[in-house]
């Protein structure tokens, strides 16, 4: 009976608690075959990956600036197939020749003219230092003038001094003598005192003519650059300008030496 007993505890093939009853069913729940997942199912790896061109796909992720700009630069580059298609090498060569050459002339062109700026530049610095130079020398004449006008300054008051001391000297002899002068030395000392006056007179107007002078020749300079009709117009009445001038100033002393000769004066 003991061997019944054993035989009867024994769990029966494909009964509960037997390796086959425990073991889970081909295909049933817990199996390797329903825990992994079938393909194209949920959670494969088919499905999980993003189809090609789908969404999240690197096509649709690149920046769409780059796209238009690589389609811009496609269009705007041609291919050197293209560019080259339907050209032989002489014509290329014709055609870089011609462009060439173009660029040549024109850089001649523009070389030549650099160098008559250049030319242009020295000859104007030349002119500068010659004026500089001029310049210079006439700073120099004025200052050795100006030098040559104050040394003739202090020898005239020095001259105007000796003559203050000899008229002071001279004066008490005159006084003296004036009551022994005739009429005929009267007239003489008025004679006298007036030639100095006229001379005065003389040496002034001799300025201003000089003056006037400078003005007519300054006027001549002006006039030279001006054209024909304007010029002999400036001409004319610089000519009667300096003639007029001249005349009232010889009526003037015609008046004075009338003066000094007791005559009535002319009208």
């Amino acid at each position: 009976w003991w061997l019944w007993l054993c035989s009867d505890t024994a769990a029966p093939a494909g009964g509960f608690g037997s390796a086959a009853n425990t073991a889970a069913p081909a295909g049933g729940f817990g199996s390797a075959a329903t825990t992994a997942a079938p393909a194209g199912g949920f959670g494969s790896a088919a499905n999980t990956a993003a189809p090609a061109g789908g969404f999240g796909s690197a096509a649709n992720t690149a920046a769409p600036a780059a796209a238009l700009s690589s389609e811009a630069a496609v269009s705007v580059r041609k291919p050197a197939a293209d560019e080259l298609k339907g050209k032989t090498l002489s014509s290329i060569l014709a055609e870089v020749d011609k462009n060439f050459a173009k660029d040549y002339r024109d850089f001649q062109k523009l070389s030549q003219h650099m160098l008559l700026r250049d030319r242009q530049i020295i000859d104007r610095g030349n002119e500068i230092l010659a004026y500089i130079s001029h310049l210079d020398a006439a700073i120099t004449t004025a200052e050795a003038s100006k030098q040559t006008l104050t040394e003739l300054k202090s020898k005239q008051g020095a001259i105007a001094e000796m003559m203050q001391r000899v008229e002071d000297a001279v004066q008490p002899v005159y006084a003296k003598a004036q009551p022994n002068f005739t009429k005929l030395d009267e007239q003489r000392e008025a004679t006298y005192a007036a030639v100095i006056n006229l001379f005065d007179e003389v040496e002034a107007f001799r300025l201003r003519l000089s003056q006037s002078v400078g003005q007519h020749n300054r006027s001549l300079r002006h006039l030279r650059e001006c054209d024909d009709l304007e010029r002999m117009a400036g001409l004319v009445d610089c000519q009667l300008s300096a003639l007029g001038q001249c005349s009232l100033k010889a009526e003037e002393l015609e008046s004075e030496l009338d003066l000094l000769l007791g005559r009535a004066p002319t009208m």
